[in-house]
């Protein structure tokens, strides 16, 4: 079986508090897709993760980036089920090398190889 070496993270989508306390547009939850690949096969997971809200460190939402949810997602999920996570689309990819046997071509039985 082939470990997992590459993982791609994209936010495909944000769900926001229009108002909570004074601040508005407070994100609320994130739509990820989290795509892991061996270099032959890929396999990935679409999931949703809720953040709980800290004022402190709320910043507005059009100066949000990707890389800001992502990480926020990461260190909401934690070590345990983020490794979960990556797990199951490992098993996945296992899964997929276990599939498809190695194909190798060899030559027609009918036609003579010229020595």
């Amino acid at each position: 079986m082939s470990k997992v070496t590459n993982w791609d993270w994209s936010v495909i989508g944000l769900t926001v508090a229009p108002q909570k306390d004074s601040l508005t547009d407070v994100i609320s939850e994130a739509m990820f897709k989290i795509t892991g690949s061996d270099g032959a096969y890929t396999a990935s997971a679409v999931c949703q993760q809720n953040f709980n809200f800290d004022p402190n460190g709320f910043v507005e939402f059009n100066n949000v980036t990707e890389s800001q949810v992502i990480n926020w997602i990461q260190k909401e999920m934690g070590t345990d089920k983020l490794n979960q996570l990556k797990n199951n689309i490992q098993s996945q990819i296992d899964t997929f090398n276990l599939a498809v046997p190695e194909l190798i071509s060899k030559p027609l039985p009918w036609l003579e190889i010229p020595a």
